[in-house]
């Protein structure tokens, strides 16, 4: 019928005729949803990492219980990350 509705319905409210979505909409839907999911991810990480940063900010390597205790504690006094890695291996937070 070409009447014009807004995309949220999914009937006509002319004709009664039912809205399929596209393959094409589909999948830029599921994109836009990914996308989202991977940011909410990422926003989760940077959270950690700032946590582990407070708390070895004024410790030693020595009191880091995890390999990301010692990256930020790396990270916090300018050590490259093969040192804390390094460290974690030889004691066996990495195997």
């Amino acid at each position: 019928c070409y009447a014009t509705f807004p995309s949220s319905e999914k009937i006509c409210p002319v004709c009664g005729a039912e809205y399929k979505l596209t393959r094409q909409e589909i999948k830029n839907i599921t994109e836009v949803k990914l996308q989202e999911i991977k940011r909410e991810q990422e926003e989760r990480k940077d959270k950690f990492r700032e946590k582990c940063a407070e708390r070895v900010a004024d410790k030693d390597i020595s009191d880091c219980k995890n390999l990301s205790e010692v990256m930020a504690w790396c990270k916090a006094n300018s050590k490259k990350t093969g040192y804390g890695y390094y460290y974690a291996k030889k004691k066996g937070m990495v195997s």
